[in-house]
């Protein structure tokens, strides 16, 4: 593993772990809600 690789991981891993592993709020905004309601209605 270089050190690039090493620091992108610990980057992402400690991301993760301050935002009880959704750093970008996914779960908890409208928008995502309501992206993944159209994309489960569409799916046949």
């Amino acid at each position: 593993m270089t050190k690039a690789e090493a620091y992108q991981h610990e980057y992402f891993a400690e991301l993760y772990r301050e935002n009880n592993g959704d750093p970008w709020r996914y779960e908890q905004r409208w928008y995502e809600q309501r992206k993944r309601d159209i994309t489960l209605a569409v799916l046949p």
